[in-house]
């Protein structure tokens, strides 16, 4: 039994380090097995997307990149909107942040709602083009809208009547110019029959008219009676006033009983050369020849059709002005149409429609002005701040000064904050103000585009 006893604990102590020298062994190996496995995925991951499924922390390190990537493109994305860079530069701008997210994922969230902001900016931009009658700028912006919803019908169509104003709009002025006053007339109607362009259509018959009636007017001071005969009814056909209908007539039977006079045939006639070259005002300008043979003859037709005809083509060229934004040159026109007699009711309307395209430009250029606080602007709907959660943990009170542009659709666009208490508040507060809605700011009666200040207080 002692010997049984002596010897069964050796031999089961051999046999258990034998066997732990075995297991110790394979343990070995696999270890060994497994770290050049997993040195093998590793140094692959550069050319391969394939990893072990119990490699979670390579999974996730690789997830937590990708993530990080793409907030990297967002928080670009409203930097680039906040700072106005929305459609260019084309590589650091907030719709090519958008897009580049949007091209790894197309139902990336805060993607499609920054790609719908910079839609409804490109609407408010839409706005002040029409506004501003700035049919170039229409065409442009409705085709980016169209390009950023492919499929949209109304989104298309928009862009397609857009291009259809425009050119009618230069195949009108076009006949215009050349006297062409049946095709101008064509394509006056072709844009009565488009959506939006009535006004451009009654602004374009005003053209036509005026030009008809210089024509005939032209003709009369001229002698040649049938030339003005003419212009007088195609004017009558498109449709002018009663009182220059008169006029014209009398202008007319005039002409067909020339005075005879030598010296005022030549000053009439010195007049309307100035007038079709444009020399209105000034010296040896068409006012002050009109006016010259007016002292000779108070009651000529001729001459004070001649001076109707001056203030009408500084009317024109106010508008022109300020059309093409030469807004350097309205304040000494406005003086030129005072001298001419042009009533203080009419420039005091051209003045309003200056303030209106000057503060148009302003703002596309980016140029502000005092910004209006909210209590200055109709609010239609607002959101309150959200008390942030870090702040109300560590029971930090603070405040907030933002600047924003209210569009002239009434949206809020362009947050910037000015400056704060504490940066803990400035998401909350900027969440905030874009659930502003507002009633679009009314410049004489038309919409524009403001900026606006407001300060938000968080307290405990």
């Amino acid at each position: 039994m002692n010997m049984q006893a002596g010897t069964l604990p050796k031999a089961g102590a051999t046999a258990d380090a034998a066997g732990l020298m075995r297991s110790f062994g394979l343990a070995s190996l696999v270890v060994v097995l497994g770290v050049a496995s997993a040195w093998f995925v590793v140094k692959r991951v550069g050319d391969t997307t394939i990893m072990l499924d119990d490699d979670m922390l390579f999974v996730e390190t690789t997830q937590r990149s990708r993530r990080s990537g793409v907030d990297l493109l967002i928080e670009q994305a409203e930097l680039a909107y906040a700072a106005g860079r929305i459609l260019e530069p084309q590589f650091d701008s907030a719709l090519y942040f958008y897009q580049a997210v949007l091209a790894e994922d197309a139902q990336h969230r805060d993607a499609r709602l920054g790609l719908e902001r910079v839609i409804d900016w490109l609407r408010s931009e839409l706005a002040a083009a029409r506004a501003a009658e700035n049919l170039q700028r229409e065409v442009a912006v409705t085709a980016r809208i169209a390009d950023l919803r492919p499929g949209d019908e109304v989104a298309s169509r928009e862009a397609l009547i857009a291009r259809r104003k425009l050119n009618s709009w230069r195949q009108f002025e076009a006949a215009l110019a050349s006297g062409d006053i049946r095709e101008a007339g064509a394509r006056y109607r072709e844009l009565r029959a488009l959506q939006g362009a009535d006004a451009m259509a009654d602004a374009g018959m005003e053209r036509a008219v005026a030009s008809l009636v210089t024509q005939a007017r032209a003709a009369a001071n001229q002698g040649d009676v049938e030339r003005a005969q003419a212009a007088l009814d195609e004017a009558v056909e498109w449709g002018i006033d009663s009182e220059t209908e008169t006029s014209l007539n009398a202008m007319i039977s005039e002409a067909r009983t020339p005075v005879g006079d030598g010296a005022f045939e030549a000053t009439l006639t010195a007049a309307v050369s100035a007038l079709e070259d444009g020399r209105l005002m000034g010296s040896d300008s068409a006012w002050e020849l009109f006016q010259s043979v007016l002292r000779e003859h108070p009651d000529h037709s001729g001459a004070q059709g001649g001076i109707l005809e001056v203030r009408s083509a500084l009317r024109a060229r106010l508008r022109d002005a300020m059309a093409a934004e030469q807004f350097d040159a309205v304040p000494e026109l406005l003086e030129d149409a005072r001298r001419a007699g042009v009533s203080e009711d009419e420039r005091a309307a051209l003045r309003q429609q200056l303030e209106y395209r000057e503060h148009v430009a302003a703002m596309r250029l980016g140029r502000f002005g005092e910004p209006f606080r909210v209590s200055d602007l109709e609010v239609i709907s607002e959101r309150a701040p959200v008390y942030p959660r870090a702040a109300m943990t560590r029971q930090i009170e603070g405040w907030v000064d933002l600047e924003f542009t209210v569009s002239a659709t009434g949206r809020v666009e362009d947050v910037h904050v000015l400056e704060s208490s504490a940066s803990l508040f400035h998401q909350a507060s900027i969440d905030a103000v874009e659930g502003y809605q507002f009633a679009p700011y009314l410049l004489h009666g038309r919409p524009v585009p403001v900026r606006a200040a407001v300060r938000f207080n968080y307290r405990m």
